[in-house]
């Protein structure tokens, strides 16, 4: 995920920006893609800092990133052979996710096409587990995935 950042240098000769680029300029505005926060935290911050003959100004601005999470549930987690589970998923900071099962391929490719960040989908009729994977593709351009089995009594 991108962000605007607009910023002003007065009375100075030179910028440099921390987290974005100023090119130089001693204003203007520009894009740059939200960079992961550090360690545990949710903020990711951005300094500018502005020079005129050895003296120095600095600024700064803190965004607020969602926590990346995934929660994948199947409902029910076991079924009567020939029965069909439920899956939902609740996604944070996610792009895109697909389901899919490493052990169904016809449910694979039904749901190649849905890449909802929060969705159901229903398992075909289980003869035998089953394990399902949701695979997502972050804001910021990770990764992540999620997985679950439905068994069969």
């Amino acid at each position: 995920m991108s962000i605007a950042i607009s910023y002003s240098c007065t009375n100075a000769t030179a910028s440099v920006g921390a987290g974005f680029s100023t090119n130089g300029a001693l204003s203007g505005s520009t894009t740059t893609i939200i960079a992961a926060p550090p360690g545990n935290t949710n903020t990711a911050t951005y300094a500018l800092t502005c020079t005129n003959l050895g003296r120095t100004a600095d600024a700064q601005c803190s965004v607020q990133v969602a926590k990346l999470s995934i929660v994948l549930v199947a409902n029910p987690e076991a079924v009567q052979s020939g029965k069909t589970s439920a899956l939902g998923w609740v996604t944070s900071g996610m792009k895109s996710c697909v389901i899919s099962s490493p052990d169904l391929p016809d449910f694979t490719s039904q749901n190649a096409s849905n890449t909802s960040v929060n969705g159901t989908a229903t398992t075909p009729p289980l003869t035998s587990a089953a394990n399902f994977v949701l695979k997502c593709v972050t804001l910021g351009g990770g990764t992540r995935e999620a997985s679950t089995k439905v068994k069969v009594l």
